[in-house]
This record gives structure tokens, sequence and C-alpha cells, in this order.
């Protein structure tokens, strides 16, 4: 019997055992379906697919598809990140990743700032409309029900809420907390807006269509507006009244009221902000008021310090002061953000122009040549810088492209004569003089200027002295005889025509009137003229 019991034990042993490798087969088989998964889940914004990441650790932002000033703005919050990681900083980047459409990286930021801070109403009221944004409607009125519970109700606060609400069908909260923001804004049309569509989803299509009417009163270009009231008058069979207001809100398309509520304008003023600053300046700028330019300049720069148009506006208002080392630094400041940045490049010609840095002039002028061949000014510098160079041919060049944008500035033929006679081109820069003076037949520069090559010029091709006496007398009458450049060439046509007694006079009276303050080389060489004429010679001048 005892035997017999023995083995009935050992059966219920073995059998039990078989049962325990059953079930715990069957675990293995079901455990990885009941675990969270560890696979990688896409961001909502389409950021880069990671992993999911902790509470405390915020989403990545996709710095890589940025612009450079975007970038540059972000990468600015993530270092305060780094050197003081609070409840400000990480609420900044929320802000901005909210401010450039990233709802969802937003959040996680927004997140972390609430976990270091929980009695912060600011980021609870910004999460709350990111959440609602991407759809998280719980989460918008968990965070939304906790700031109105803080203290007295922000009727902007209501009226989100109440947009939420309506969202999640709880219709009588809904229209109790937008006609409440109605009490507190009766002249907001945004808030009318969304009484209309608390009352048409509560098929009071008649409330519904007084509200949107409201709106469009009080803003008539609100496209939204219209568009809703259309939607509830065909809605009501008031197809013509219908048409009527669609056709009104095509027209407007997605036009809207500036908001009133300090927090979406603080979001607005993110990506916004910093530009209606840099135009007011530039505006400032153009009136003559540097200072108060500068000043709306610096608040451009704190506001969204990755704008290479600020530091370059920047360096023009220091260039106007005087400042050549504070241009420097801007200009300078602004490549490094945009290394192709035209108006900068232009700012580093002119400013490496005066610290007499030529090459690093030239190459500035060239590559806005490059990059905008139809900017007038850059080519026109160019050739300066060229002139100063004795890069006669570039020089020239440079001054034709800037003659042939535009026709009607003569500075560019002017120009080029001028670095032709310098270059002892003589032939050349007559052509080049007639030519101008066909475009330009009142010029006095060009009319002098040919009238020196007819009378000095080595080249008999060239050398016409009786056309030169004519065109000189041209230009002194036409500066009534006070011009020293002009009195100089006629001088020296008078000589070449063998006056040399009236040549003496003339040459006396524009170092009379070129006076102390002329230009050194200029009066030595006048006064070496003066002494040839004396003698009776009319050498060329060197």
């Amino acid at each position: 019997m005892r035997c017999e019991a023995r083995s009935i034990r050992r059966r219920g042993g073995r059998g039990a055992f078989i049962v325990l490798l059953i079930v715990m087969g069957l675990l293995v088989m079901i455990l990885p379906f009941m675990l969270p998964s560890k696979g990688p889940a896409p961001n909502r914004d389409g950021a880069p697919i990671a992993a999911p990441t902790p509470p405390d650790a915020p989403k990545p932002i996709p710095l890589d598809r940025m612009e450079p000033a975007v970038r540059a703005q972000f990468e600015a919050a993530l270092a305060a990140v780094e050197r003081t990681p609070d409840a400000a900083s990480y609420g900044q980047v929320g802000m901005l990743c909210q401010a450039y459409e990233f709802p969802g990286i937003a959040s996680s930021y927004y997140d972390r700032a609430i976990a270091l801070d929980g009695t912060a109403r600011r980021w609870r009221r910004f999460a709350a409309m990111v959440r609602r944004e991407i759809g998280d409607l719980d989460g918008a009125a968990t965070l939304l029900d906790g700031v109105l519970a803080d203290g007295t109700p922000d009727p902007h606060v209501l009226l989100l809420a109440a947009d939420v609400d309506r969202q999640q069908k709880r219709l009588d909260l809904a229209e109790a907390r937008v006609d409440d923001a109605i009490a507190a804004m009766p002249d907001d049309p945004a808030a009318f807006v969304v009484r209309g569509q608390v009352l048409l989803d509560a098929d009071r299509l008649d409330g519904a269509i007084d509200a949107f009417r409201r709106a469009t009163e009080l803003e008539d270009r609100y496209g939204r507006a219209h568009y809703m009231l259309g939607q509830a008058l065909r809605k009501a069979g008031r197809a013509d009244d219908a048409r009527t207001h669609l056709e009104r809100a095509e027209a407007l398309g997605s036009s809207a009221p500036a908001s009133t509520d300090p927090y979406v304008v603080e979001i607005e003023t993110l990506r916004t902000g910093a530009i209606e600053f840099l135009h007011e300046a530039i505006d400032r700028l153009k009136a003559g008021d540097v200072d108060d330019a500068i000043e709306l300049l610096e608040r451009s720069r704190t506001i969204n310090p990755g704008l290479a148009e600020t530091y370059s506006q920047l360096a023009t208002a220091w260039l106007l002061k005087g400042d050549v080392d504070a241009a420097w630094t801007n200009v300078e400041a602004a490549l490094g953000i945009d290394p192709d940045f035209v108006d900068a490049l232009y700012h580093r010609g002119l400013i490496a122009y005066r610290r007499a840095d030529l090459g690093v002039a030239r190459a500035a002028f060239v590559r806005v040549a490059a990059l905008r061949p139809d900017h007038f000014d850059a080519q026109l510098a160019l050739g300066t810088v060229c002139e100063a160079m004795m890069r006669t041919e570039e020089a020239v060049d440079a001054y034709e492209a800037a003659a042939a944008l535009r026709r009607e500035d003569e500075r560019p033929v002017r120009r080029a004569v001028r670095t032709l006679i310098t270059a002892g081109r003589d032939r050349a820069a007559l052509a080049m003089a007639k030519e101008g003076l066909e475009r330009f037949p009142q010029s006095v520069v060009l009319t002098e200027r040919a009238a020196w090559l007819l009378a000095t010029s080595t080249d008999e091709t060239v050398r016409d002295v009786s056309a030169s006496l004519t065109m000189a007398e041209d230009a002194c009458r036409r500066t009534g005889f006070v011009q020293p450049q002009c009195l100089r060439t006629l001088a020296a046509s008078q000589a070449a025509n063998g006056r040399y007694d009236d040549a003496m006079a003339t040459i006396a009276r524009a170092l009379d009137a070129i006076g102390p303050a002329g230009d050194a080389a200029t009066v030595e060489a006048m006064r070496a003229e003066r002494a040839a004429y004396r003698d009776g010679r009319a050498r060329p001048a060197s």
C-alpha cells in the first residue's frame, strides 16, 4: 500500500513539473507583448526618429534642417540651458520650438520646465497651447484647469479652455467659459468665432450665425469669421448670403486680427519682433537718426541674435558715426552667420577700403559682384579699389559693368576715363570720353577730360590743340571760370596753341582757386606747368 502511494506521488510530481514547464513557456511567448515597446517611434514634428526619451530629457531639435539665422537662435538658447538648466532656460527653448512650429518638441521642453518649477503658470500656459496643437486635448484641458484654478481667470485662458472643451464635446462648460471671456473682452472678434463654433456644434444655428456675424462686424478682414459665417448660413439654407461670405473668405485667405493674447504675442515676437525692430531701424537710418537706429538694432539682436542683416545694419550705423572698429566687428559677425550675405560683404569692402586694406576690399567687392552682378555700388566700388591698386584693366571692366547697369549715371564713365589717363592710355581714354559725351553732352567733367587729352597727349593721333581750346573754354564758361581743374586744362590748351601769356595768367588763376588746402601733388604739378609756360614750352603733362 505504501509502495502504491509512493508511485502515485511520483506520478503527481512529474505532472506538476510538466505543467510548470508549460506555464513558463507561455510566459516567455507572451511577455514581449505585455512589456512597453523599446523600438523607435516617429517624431510628430518630423525630427529624426529616436527612441522614447525619459520624462526629464526633451526631444531632439532638428538643427540641421534650419536656416543659419534660426539655427543660431536655437544654439544660443540651448547654450543657456547648458549653463543654467533651470525652468526659464528650458521654457525659452520651448517657446522657440513653438514659434518655429515644432509643437511636439516644444511640449517636451515645457514639460521639463514644469517639472523644475511646478508653480509657474507661464510654462503650463504655453504647454497647454502646444498640447492642443498636437491633439493632446486631455493634457491641454488638465493644464488649463490648473491655470484657471490658480487665481483670477484670464479671459484668454478661458477662451483657449473653451475651445478645448468644445473639441471634447463639453459644450455647456465651453459656452460658460466663452461667455465669461466675452464679458471681459467684448470687442474681441476671435472670442465670437469660438462662441459661434460652440453654438454650431450644439445645433443652435441662429446663435452661431449671430456670433460669427458679430466677429465680422468687429473685424471685416477676418477671413475665418467670414468662412464660418458662410458655412452656418449655408446650413441654414440661406445660399445667397452664404455665397457672399464664402467669397469674401476666399479673397481674404487666412487673414486674421492681431491677437491680444500676450502669450501668443510673445511667441509671435520671437519670430517677427526682431524683424520689426530691424525694419524700423532701417527707416531711422534713412532719416539720419543713427543713435535711435542703433538702439533698435540692439533690441533686434537681443531677440534674435542670428539675423545677419541686423549686424550688417549695425555696421552701417557705426560707419556713419565714424567708428570703423565697431563697424568691422559687426560686419564680421554678420558674415560669421552667413558668409555670402551680400550687404555684409559690401560693407566689409567699404570698411577695408577705409582701412587702406585694398586686397581685402577688392576680394569683398569681387565676391559681391559674383553673387549679385547687378549690384551697381559694388561694381563702382570695385573699380575704385582696382584703380587705387593700379589694376587698370580690372578697374575699367568694373566701371563699364557699372555704367551698363545704370546708364543715367555718368560716374562710372568719368572714373573709367580717369583710370585710363592715369595709365597713359590716352587713345582709349579719349574714345571713352567722347562716347560718354554722347550720353552726357552737358558733362563738364567729361568735356574737361577730353580737352586735357587733346592738349597734352604725346599720341599724335589723339592730339588736337584747336579742338582742345574750344572744349576747355566751354568747360570754364559753364563753371564760371572758378573751377581749378577746368582752369588748369584751359591753361594747357592755351599753351598748346602758343598763347603762353594767357596760359600763365590762367594757371595762376587756377592756383588761386585751389587755395592752400589743395592736394600738394596737384599744386606742385601746376607750379611746374606755370614754369614751363613762362619758358614758352607747352610740354605734355606727365
